[in-house]
């Protein structure tokens, strides 16, 4: 997964385990603490939201009636 800028215009790439060609996702939007970035056409998601809450990175991901959520934690090295 990466953060790609190209023609001014954020895209949230995901390349998944034995995947050639990554997902596109465009940023449609940009909080402080927050990214949305969509991909309509996609079989699923379509939605990945990103927070930053309480130094705590959440996610949910989101494609017809279904949402999945994740929250990630720092690890202290």
């Amino acid at each position: 997964m990466k953060l790609v800028k190209l023609n001014n215009t954020w895209n949230l790439e995901i390349t998944g385990k034995g995947e050639l060609k990554p997902t596109i996702f465009k940023v449609t939007n940009i909080e402080k603490e927050q990214f949305t970035s969509e991909n309509p056409n996609n079989e699923s998601p379509k939605l990945i939201k990103y927070d930053f809450e309480d130094e705590i990175l959440k996610a949910r991901i989101s494609g017809g009636e279904m949402e999945i959520p994740f929250e990630f934690e720092r690890i202290q090295k």
